[in-house]
């Protein structure tokens, strides 16, 4: 399957989190945040997804050298929403009223892999032909579901948002050339509460017990369900690509810990130079951690001829994605 990026932006928030914060609000000695966790900061923005996603939104199009008016569609793939109705895109929409056109808004939760997933049905639309130019955003903002008392999350977890408009073959906007080698998705259900929010929904709307309404994870737990899951998952990914692990360019993966990602990297034999590792400037931005590092990547090589880019990741349910890609800068 073929597709183009037309253009792509991001946005970092300014209010930052520095890991020595961390450590003071824990109890820690200086430095065993970012001992722990690869991280040195965090970015937070209290202003709603909405209005963090338009300014990434706002980038791709001054990127794309686009205008609203000649988007599709939208879909926004974020972990965390701004309201529970309606749909986060549409609340995204609401800042582009000025342009006056009117498109087709939905989101796609997969928690950390809702890009991946929204990839994959951009995709298609385009291979159908439902739809030729197609807005896929990923915001994450706010604190407010991180528990004070809780470290692994408070150390973890930041803001930022990434945006990518993809269209056909046939744009002459575009910017680089995709092919989709394979692509796989596969979700764990026994790992099922190893990372959640329990209050908000049908189940537990107000919850009784104030800890409900904050996330929590058992980063240990997902280590093992990762050691367990994901060297089937790979070899079935690149067997479906024709790939050896060592004729990939990139990977970008999920930014989920300093830790994890050296696991994950010693489990698939990637090496350091593949490794796209940005985790110590953003912490574990969820949903958005995928694409602002694809993102990064874009704007860091000057050069970009037929490279092989994996996307590859872990998200709350649990569930692994990955996408294996040729890019081709036009």
């Amino acid at each position: 399957m073929n597709f183009t990026i037309v253009g792509s932006g991001s946005y970092l928030p300014e209010r930052v989190v520095l890991s020595n914060e961390i450590d003071q609000q824990f109890g820690l000695e200086p430095g065993e945040t970012k001992r722990r966790t690869g991280i040195a900061k965090r970015h937070f923005y209290d202003e709603g997804t909405s209005k963090l996603a338009a300014k990434s939104v706002r980038a791709a199009l001054k990127d794309a050298q686009m205008n609203y008016q000649e988007l599709d569609i939208m879909i926004c793939a974020s972990g965390t929403f701004e309201q529970p109705i309606p749909c986060t895109a549409s609340l995204i929409a609401e800042h582009f009223l000025a342009e006056n056109h009117q498109i087709p808004c939905f989101d796609v939760n997969a928690t950390c892999l809702s890009f991946i997933s929204a990839c994959e049905i951009a995709q298609a639309f385009i291979e159908t032909g439902k739809y030729k130019t197609i807005l896929v955003v990923s915001a994450e903002a706010g604190d407010d579901a991180l528990d004070p008392t809780e470290f692994e999350s408070s150390a973890l977890i930041g803001n930022a948002s990434a945006a990518f408009i993809f269209s056909t073959a046939e744009q002459p906007k575009a910017q680089y050339d995709v092919e989709v080698l394979s692509a796989k998705f596969m979700t764990y259900p026994e790992y099922a509460h190893s990372a959640e929010i329990k209050a908000g929904g049908s189940a537990d709307f107000i919850p009784e017990h104030e800890q409900d309404r904050y996330f929590h994870m058992d980063g240990f737990e997902l280590i093992k369900a990762m050691r367990r899951k994901l060297p089937e998952f790979l070899g079935e990914l690149l067997s479906e690509g024709s790939t050896e692990v060592s004729e990939i360019d990139f990977v970008v993966p999920h930014q989920a810990s300093g830790p994890g990602m050296k696991i994950a990297a010693r489990m698939a034999k990637f090496s350091h130079t593949q490794m796209v590792d940005i985790i110590e400037e953003t912490g574990n931005t969820i949903a958005a951690s995928i694409p602002f590092t694809f993102e990064h990547l874009l704007k860091r090589e000057d050069q970009f001829q037929d490279k092989l880019v994996l996307l590859l990741g872990t998200g709350a349910g649990m569930s692994i994605g990955g996408q294996l890609l040729k890019v081709n800068r036009r």
